[in-house]
């Protein structure tokens, strides 16, 4: 078995107290937002008067993670 990275770990568990903890992400509908890049795709989630605009980066690099994040 491969070793985990800490950081890389924590950084999903706070992903997913973050969607359980926000009734926008968990229950908002899902828009998806026009592609300006190949590497990165955008949606939106709405819910009543409230939304999230969330943007993910694909691209082939390195990208170092902040030992706190939340």
């Amino acid at each position: 078995m491969s070793s985990i990275n800490p950081v890389l770990w924590k950084f999903y568990q706070n992903l997913i107290l973050l969607r359980r903890n926000s009734q926008v992400l968990s229950e908002g509908k899902l828009v998806n937002l026009k592609r300006l890049s190949p590497h990165v795709i955008s949606f939106e989630r709405k819910l009543g008067a409230r939304s999230l605009t969330i943007k993910l980066d694909f691209k082939a690099r390195e990208v170092l993670l902040p030992e706190k994040l939340f």
